[in-house]
């Protein structure tokens, strides 16, 4: 499902209306709308991958930066693109964006895979990612395989 974005108005609406208590008092609404605009927020799980003008002009606004999470969902061309987004979209605006990034599970059972991800990962450290998203696909998709090579004994492989 594509981000909306709007949805920090959502979480912001919330968020006002559990701190002025549904209250009809304007002045007490006024002061209460004017320390939530003061308060820095964050919306930790975003999927922004665009260099839009517009959503800066709502994250001013509201006062919010916006926690991207890159995913290992659609291989690793996917990723790859995801990863360079966020770091771009932090490069120009940090003070709007922060990211996560996230490593690919193909081929994670062949020579070499722990290397090129922890290769990646410092990479991608090196480049403002402020932690690692290990996407469900683990413990999904690979199943079988994780399964099959790190959970049965190789003696139990042969069926004897």
């Amino acid at each position: 499902m594509p981000k909306l974005p709007h949805q920090p108005l959502i979480s912001w609406l919330f968020l006002l209306a559990t701190t002025i208590g549904f209250t009809p008092n304007s002045s007490i609404a006024t002061s209460n709308l004017d320390y939530l605009s003061s308060i820095k927020k964050f919306d930790v799980h975003t999927h922004e991958r665009v260099d839009e003008p517009f959503i800066r002009e709502i994250l001013d606004k509201d006062n919010w930066k916006y926690i991207n999470v890159c995913v290992a969902s659609r291989g690793s061309e996917s990723t790859q693109s995801q990863r360079e987004n966020a770091r771009l979209l932090l490069e120009k605006y940090p003070r709007y964006f922060a990211w996560t990034t996230t490593f690919n599970v193909e081929g994670m059972f062949e020579p070499g895979w722990v290397n090129s991800v922890l290769k990646g990962l410092k990479s991608d450290f090196d480049h403002g990612a402020i932690g690692v998203k290990a996407w469900k696909n683990i413990g999904m998709e690979s199943r079988t395989e994780i399964i099959f090579n790190w959970m049965i004994p190789y003696s139990d492989r042969s069926g004897n």
